[in-house]
């Protein structure tokens, strides 16, 4: 395998590193001085960026929960550790005894379930808006147990699960930072976009610039709708976001169309238009709403209102 290629698991896999290796997984460098074999779901992903290995594609239909402790990666990842250079041979029982016999975590059999099933309970309920604390029972004791097993506290680590869900879908689904905003349950796009920043010290946007890998016909539209969410409230016109993106607005609305089929001047006023009915339902005045999504004129915002809700209505027909 080529160094430095992303390589994207259909099916699970043991990859074994056969000596000292570098590999990046989950967005996250790891570094092996031994030879190594590690267990992926389908869907995961790896980069080598040193080192030699060997793949190992596993049936689809394998029980994986039988083998949880390997596949279900807690904060780190599931691998085995050898003594010296093997011949390796991708036998899940003896993996899982081997495993067993590390004890990475240093904790019980009791405590090990516990954690594992805390695990596959956060992969299945991301939503950000539910309090750990809530919504797991036992939660004082579940929360020890984590602290000092995986460093990590029950927030905290549902956190961690959020954002590498995050970068899966902005770096592989290829779906815009506002659709993902949505997907992962977050309350509007702006809200994530600070979530996403205070946990890995970058926006979205920055995330997908430093990622070269990811294919670059997504990238603009990113920072388009990241800038849009941050500023359409105040900054209606194309020359705005053109200037801020160092385009010509003729240049970016062209690129736009062409590459995507879309309308930068649609895709501010969805937005506005949007915002709009949010703050409608809140029982907000029209002449407060068109002073809140910077009209000058009350008459102008009630112009786009029509505009915008004939535009909506043709579509549905």
């Amino acid at each position: 395998m080529q160094l430095g290629t992303i390589h994207q698991c259909d099916h699970p896999t043991i990859v074994f590193l056969n000596n000292r290796s570098i590999v990046e997984l989950d967005f996250v460098i790891h570094s092996f001085k031994r030879p190594t074999a590690l267990f992926l779901k389908k869907g995961q992903y790896f980069k080598l960026l040193d080192g030699h290995l060997e793949l190992f594609p596993l049936n689809e239909q394998i029980d994986l929960t039988k083998y949880r402790y390997l596949f279900s990666h807690l904060t780190g990842i599931g691998h085995v550790l050898f003594e010296e250079e093997k011949q390796f041979a991708p036998d899940l029982e003896e993996s899982l005894a081997n495993w067993r016999s590390m004890n990475p975590f240093n904790a019980t059999e009791l405590e090990l379930a516990l954690l594992f099933d805390t695990n596959d309970f956060f992969e299945q309920n991301l939503d950000p808006s539910l309090p750990v604390s809530e919504v797991l029972p036992q939660y004082r004791r579940l929360n020890q147990i984590a602290s000092k097993h995986i460093n990590h506290s029950l927030h905290q680590w549902k956190m961690h699960k959020l954002i590498v869900q995050a970068k899966y879908l902005l770096f592989f689904a290829g779906k815009s930072i506002q659709e993902v905003a949505y997907e992962l349950r977050f309350k509007d796009p702006a809200y994530f976009g600070r979530f996403f920043k205070r946990i890995t010290q970058q926006t979205p946007g920055e995330f997908l610039n430093s990622n070269e890998d990811r294919p670059s016909r997504y990238t603009l539209l990113d920072q388009l709708n990241e800038l849009i969410e941050s500023h359409f409230k105040s900054q209606h016109l194309i020359r705005f976001y053109a200037d801020e993106l160092n385009m010509t607005s003729k240049n970016l609305a062209e690129k736009i169309k062409r590459d995507y089929n879309l309308s930068i001047k649609q895709l501010i006023s969805n937005r506005l238009y949007e915002e709009a009915d949010k703050l409608k339902n809140l029982g907000f005045s029209v002449s407060d709403t068109a002073h809140m999504l910077g009209f000058r004129e009350v008459s102008h915002f009630s112009a786009f209102r029509r505009k915008q809700s004939n535009t909506h209505f043709n579509k549905v027909l």
